[in-house]
């Protein structure tokens, strides 16, 4: 058991040479001190306990050398031990350069690393502090140019983060600013800029990082250090707070307008709670003069970088309706078209006159929008434009945001869909070999581009799409109205969706199969009625109900889950909650079904010492066992992994501190700080299950804000066989009085609003 620290303030540097244990609370590492020059303990053994806020994820690797922060004490089992307060990793030199590029960059590791060493030897970081990415690249993976280029890029990213993070923490450590996880972030935003960024105004982070009571500490030390006497006024800290309101508002609610209330009372809560009228109006005139906000008639304001986007949309998509860009594609009269569909086996006997008619005005225009519920037909519809596109002479292209729909899409009409991460990239690809591959993405004044789940769909997503159209290139949004609104920001589908000109709406549920009730309940539940429930009984198919208080939800779906055959390995059966931190909810859930795994195969968490650890930590208290299901939680450009991927665990390496693990097929490496991407997905957010389905979904049913109509909706049409409803029934008939989330989200797209001519 260890005493009392004896001293709080010693540092040290120190070379690793054992890791001990790596915990969720924290590391044990064993080394040598190397510094400072004279010390007795120079050249002594030294025993480090981190805890793991200290950490921070920043896991300690063997070989690596660290400086730490703290006081010693005597421990009746391990002699004395340095208790770390802070500790950091020093920027690697010598060979220890191999081993941080082969343990910190994916897709290097130790041959790639070595090779680097073998050809620039000494001179390797001098290369690496020059971003020379062509001479990397030439050694790294020659004989594939594309990768080798990005491999670079990778490289040289990361040594930056390691040249630049010692500098910057020592330099903020000595203003007293402690937190390491804080600059680390930092430093991943600002980079090599960090330290010049930061002197020149400090409250620029307020457009980066989430809590404001952060960025308002260091805004202030690092002013006060400048000399500035009034910080509390000065135009620096009064945009910042603009700027951090109006970045909440995007990131949390997704809005791309604030009103007048949000703002000043985001406004009062940073600037010491209760400000002045006169300090709150001056923010308010700051940020416009600084185009932190823009004005959007009397009491709103717009975000500038979301403005542009919008506007970029709008200008497009009216340009494609007012007849400005002509498609190479001929489409005859209404009456030969409907010749040329029966001709093609989509006569009136296969398409109700609802869906029939939906074919017909997609296909004519430039622009146009495919909406209804669950069973309505709209894979059929979607089906009958594809063939019909292609009699014409056209050629379609067809994405989703998530791989299960994309999916879905090539299976239902015969064609290759691709998720809009991978025909983006191949897109890209195309452009800039400047070559035709046959199979690839292209999108032409033939093509007509249909996207599928568009309702998930982002503002930021919507813009790269529709940037990669040439003029003539068509348009067709399929969706649903009554799901939730995108995860990211800004509001497209569901403000096109309200333009009549533009969208061909299907009401008529087909998909009813004997025994399956969730189309006539998805149904009810998208206009607001109470649906027909059954109680549950085990597996079945249809929407049933097990009523219970909300204290016994969590044992109730552990009932439920097992009844039900437990998860299997393809999210089977999967979890839906709408609030994160509960008992209820995502993290109370997810932890029960963890703790369960485990003790189901006998797994523990002990130390590396130990042969039996089968567990790897990972952040916001998720660890992973092989076998779980796992979601990837952001948006991932260079990995294919969209926010809401789901995968599971095929691996882990708990010396590395890493996992491998499977979406769609393809394998990925998560390596220390990467993890963070990753959260256990025995249970999810309605949000991040959108675009993606299960035979069996439970939901975790209370009452909140948050739980509404498009919420409940878009819950129970996650689901193909069955849903079980577990929770308070008063919940329910809560939900179904909220207006859809939608609605209540603010945008400055207003596309229906702007005159239309018909488009078919």
């Amino acid at each position: 058991m260890s005493v009392a620290v004896i001293d709080e303030d010693i540092a040290y540097e120190v070379a690793i040479k054992k890791v001990v244990s790596l915990r969720l609370n924290g590391a044990i590492f064993a080394g040598t001190v190397t510094a400072p020059f004279g010390d007795p303990k120079e050249g002594a053994p030294i025993r480090i306990v981190v805890p793991g806020g200290v950490l921070h994820g920043a896991d300690p690797i063997e070989g690596e050398i660290w400086h730490v922060r703290g006081g010693w004490a005597a421990s009746s089992r391990y002699g004395d031990q340095f208790h770390a307060q802070r500790a950091y990793r020093a920027r690697p030199s010598g060979r220890l350069v191999v081993s941080y590029l082969a343990h910190h960059v994916p897709g290097i590791g130790p041959g790639r690393a070595n090779k680097l060493w073998d050809v620039f030897g000494e001179g390797l970081p001098k290369v690496l502090d020059a971003g020379d990415i062509s001479a990397l690249a030439e050694v790294i993976a020659p004989r594939f140019p594309s990768l080798s280029v990005r491999l670079a890029a990778d490289v040289v990213s990361q040594w930056k983060e390691a040249t630049v993070e010692p500098a910057v923490i020592a330099w903020l450590d000595g203003l007293g600013v402690t937190d390491t996880r804080f600059v680390r972030r930092i430093v991943k935003i600002l980079g090599e800029h960090t330290r010049p960024t930061l002197e020149s105004n400090p409250y620029i982070l307020a457009a980066f990082l989430s809590r404001w009571s952060k960025v308002d500490e260091l805004g202030r030390r690092l002013m006060a250090e400048a000399g500035v006497a009034a910080v509390e006024n000065h135009p620096n800290r009064l945009v910042g707070a603009v700027d951090f309101v109006v970045r909440k508002a995007i990131t949390v609610d997704g809005h791309t307008l604030i009103d007048e209330a949000s703002l000043r009372n985001g406004l009062a809560r940073c600037l010491d709670g209760q400000p002045t009228a006169r300090r709150v109006a001056a923010a308010i005139r700051l940020g416009e003069i600084n185009e932190a906000i823009i004005p959007h008639g009397e009491g709103l304001w717009r975000a500038p970088g979301c403005a542009a986007l919008e506007d970029s949309l709008a200008a497009r998509f009216q340009a494609m309706i007012d007849g400005r860009e002509q498609t190479e594609v001929r489409t005859p009269a209404r009456d030969t078209l409907e010749r040329i569909l029966d001709s093609l086996g989509h006569g009136r006997d296969q398409l109700h006159p609802e869906q029939r008619d939906a074919v017909l005005r997609c296909v004519a225009a430039p622009l146009a929008v495919l909406t209804g519920g669950a069973g309505v037909g709209k894979t059929t519809t979607v089906r009958a434009v594809v063939d019909l596109w292609e009699a014409l002479g056209g050629r379609v292209e067809m994405v989703a945001l998530a791989g299960k729909a994309a999916l879905r899409m090539s299976q239902a009409t015969g064609r290759l869909a691709r998720t809009i991460h991978r025909f983006l990239n191949e897109l890209a690809n195309a452009e800039e070999q400047n070559v035709e591959v046959e199979g690839a993405a292209a999108l032409d004044a033939k093509t007509l581009l249909i996207v599928d789940e568009a309702s998930m769909v982002d503002l930021g997503q919507w813009h790269r799409l529709v940037q990669g159209m040439p003029p003539g290139c068509r348009l067709l949004l399929v969706g649903d109205v009554g799901q939730l609104p995108p995860i990211g920001f800004g509001l497209v589908f569901h403000r096109l969706a309200l333009a009549p000109a533009l969208t061909a709406e299907l009401k008529t549920i087909h998909r009813q199969r004997e025994g399956s009730r969730i189309p006539m309940a998805s149904h009810a539940i998208r206009n607001g009625a109470h649906p027909d429930l059954l109680p549950f009984d085990g597996p079945a198919e249809g929407v049933f109900l097990l009523p219970c208080g909300r204290a016994e939800i969590p044992n109730k779906i552990e009932d439920v889950v097992s009844r039900l055959g437990g998860f299997g390995g393809d999210h089977a059966v999967q979890i839906v909650a709408p609030l994160n931190a509960d008992p209820a909810g995502v993290d109370g859930l997810n932890q029960r079904f963890h703790e369960l795994y485990r003790q189901a195969y006998g797994y523990d968490v002990v130390t590396l010492d130990s042969p039996e650890i089968q567990e790897v930590k990972g952040f916001l208290g998720n660890a992973f066992c092989v076998g779980e299901p796992v979601i990837h939680r952001r948006n991932d450009y260079a990995r294919g992994l969209f926010n809401g991927s789901l995968g599971h665990v095929v691996s882990i390496d708990v010396p590395k501190r890493a996992l491998k693990a499977s979406f769609d097929g393809a394998e990925h490496e998560f390596v220390g700080d990467e993890l963070i991407e990753l959260a256990l997905a025995y249970c999810l957010t309605c949000h991040r299950l959108q675009g993606s389905q299960a035979e069996r979904i439970i939901v975790s049913l209370f009452d909140h804000p948050l739980v509404d109509v498009s919420w409940i909706y878009t819950a129970v049409t996650r689901a193909e066989k069955q849903v079980v409803l577990v929770g308070d029934p008063t919940a329910l008939a809560s939900a179904l009085g909220r207006p859809p989330a939608w609605t209540r989200r603010r945008v400055g797209f207003d596309f229906h609003t702007v005159p239309m001519r018909p488009s078919c």
